[in-house]
């Protein structure tokens, strides 16, 4: 089995592993290696991600944050309870996406599982260059 941080963070990892995701390296600079393979009609791939930054959970934003940089972009990825991920999905998202999510986590949720959403998006340069600097500037405001 997997261990993780939260039991949350092990179900993403199992699920990611059951569709074919797999954890080949991580190093103490935050470099993250991660294969996929999809089946027999697919080749294998493989990516590098750049962990950059990460903001854990705390209970005033409600969700947990990486900023990754892989190959060339740099994204930001989030997960957190569907009450607080979905509002901010809904200015870039298709309509048609959302109301499918929706419908989704509501059929889960009245099940009795618990229902958590992942986010992602990629950061302009000017983006990235404002979230590290925000970052930074938070950071020396604690130390």
């Amino acid at each position: 089995g997997f261990c993780g941080e939260s039991p949350d963070e092990v179900a993403f990892v199992e699920a990611a592993w059951h569709i074919g995701y797999r954890l080949m390296d991580r190093t103490p600079t935050g470099l993250v290696e991660i294969s996929r393979d999809f089946g027999q009609n697919c080749s294998p791939k493989s990516d590098s991600y750049q962990t950059l930054l990460c903001f854990p959970f705390d209970s005033d934003r409600k969700r947990m944050s990486v900023v990754v940089r892989v190959r060339d972009k740099t994204m930001v990825l989030t997960k957190g309870a569907d009450s607080t991920i979905l509002p901010l999905c809904r200015a870039q998202t298709d309509s048609d996406v959302l109301e499918r999510s929706e419908q989704f986590l509501a059929m889960h949720a009245s099940r009795g599982l618990r229902t958590l959403c992942l986010a992602a998006r990629t950061l302009s340069p000017e983006e990235e260059e404002m979230v590290i600097q925000e970052a930074d500037r938070l950071k020396g405001a604690v130390d």
